[in-house]
């Protein structure tokens, strides 16, 4: 009877081993598939924003919305977020992000322009992430700038 139990737990420890590449893939293809979820939103409400106001001069107070990003923490179903970035303007795709196990990917947005004040705006942990996107005119194009709440914007003009 041992020897069947010890077979038993040997068998079922070679399933499990055999079966957790599967499964991280699994959790990393859902953090990207949320991942992109986020950024389509983000794609829509900057749109809005860019499509119903105008830019505003020097002293102005810019267009502004508030967004929540919901990115993905570690559990059975998805894998962690490790980095999530909104690039500064010229820099070709307007989003980067990488899941723990999976491939850094790129995101150029339709249909508007977005980027990061200065420097880009990292996140490097999952959960709710706070944004405040703002219209402004950055080298001469209209742009939606991301920004942190506790940051001031720059670059208006």
């Amino acid at each position: 009877m041992t020897v069947r139990a010890a077979v038993s737990v040997a068998l079922a420890a070679a399933l499990l081993g055999a079966s957790m590449p599967a499964v991280d893939r699994v959790r990393v293809q859902h953090a990207d598939a949320r991942i992109e979820g986020e950024v389509e939103r983000l794609q829509t409400v900057a749109r809005s924003v860019a499509r119903s106001n105008d830019v505003v001069g020097d002293g102005g107070s810019p267009a502004r919305a508030r967004v929540t990003v919901h990115l993905p923490v570690r559990s059975w179903g998805a894998s962690q977020v490790t980095e999530f970035t909104v690039l500064p303007p010229g820099d070709g795709a307007a989003v980067r992000w990488q899941v723990r196990g999976g491939e850094r990917r790129h995101r150029t947005l339709n249909g508007v322009a977005l980027a990061a004040t200065g420097e880009e705006l990292t996140v490097h942990e999952g959960g709710r992430q706070r944004l405040v996107l703002e219209l402004r005119r950055l080298d001469g194009e209209r742009t939606v700038v991301v920004r942190r709440p506790d940051t001031v914007g720059e670059g208006a003009g």
